[in-house]
């Protein structure tokens, strides 16, 4: 049996009024892709942020390659979310930098890959999410759909061994769905585990096949 890639032991997330997220416990393995679907009218929950160890949860533990991120020394967890692409439920590039910079950025800081590499492998995902090339240009002279897809392909590069994917439909033409569900089949090919947030309950599914399935309504996350 392989080693979970990602675990939620009993993990909730709550402040002074309420759960933002009630105690749950999931576990991701290499290959599993998970689709979480939240409603479209509550905040969408912070799976993300706890998946990623940004957060502290107020109960329980969420682990990253079988171990707590509270465990982790503040320089190695930050190393390990070097092995992590995420779409942002909101726009998460840098303003300040090129859409080509944000998008190799993460390799950039956290591997010893050559620019030529990392940047090699950018264009081959632009042109996998059907973008014209790899975008030479500030993020507030893009269109958001594009943007959106920019996303995307930071998310992938590097063959990350967790991918988390936040409504990242958002913006986006139905013409796109294919080529991302086919990105998470590769991903989850070479080992990856995917979480898929979304709030859009009519987005057809067959095309991604997700290994798990969960709602999340009123901050509790249950399977379906």
């Amino acid at each position: 049996m392989q080693d979970a890639v990602l675990s939620f032991e009993k993990a909730g997330l709550r402040n002074e009024a309420e759960w933002l997220l009630k105690p749950a416990t999931f576990s991701l393995a290499p290959g599993d892709s998970a689709l979480f679907q939240v409603n479209a009218d509550e905040a969408l929950v912070p799976l993300g942020d706890l998946a990623e160890g940004l957060i502290e949860p107020s109960e329980g533990e969420v682990s990253f390659l079988t171990r707590a991120w509270t465990r982790y020394p503040p320089h190695r967890a930050a190393e390990l979310r070097g092995r992590i692409g995420r779409v942002f439920e909101s726009n998460g590039l840098i303003s300040n930098l090129d859409a080509d910079e944000n998008i190799t950025l993460p390799q950039r800081h956290h591997t010893l890959r050559s620019e030529a590499e990392i940047e090699q492998e950018a264009l081959e995902w632009a042109l996998r999410f059907e973008l014209p090339e790899l975008p030479h240009t500030r993020p507030a002279l893009m269109k958001r759909n594009e943007l959106r897809r920019v996303e995307w392909v930071r998310a992938f590069v590097g063959k990350p061994q967790l991918i988390i994917l936040e409504e990242p439909m958002r913006d986006v033409y139905d013409q796109h769905l294919a080529p991302l569900q086919q990105a998470v089949k590769a991903a989850c090919q070479w080992g990856a585990a995917v979480l898929w947030i979304t709030s859009d309950r009519q987005m057809p599914v067959d095309g991604l096949a997700p290994t798990r399935r969960f709602a999340v309504e009123g901050g509790e996350v249950r399977p379906i």
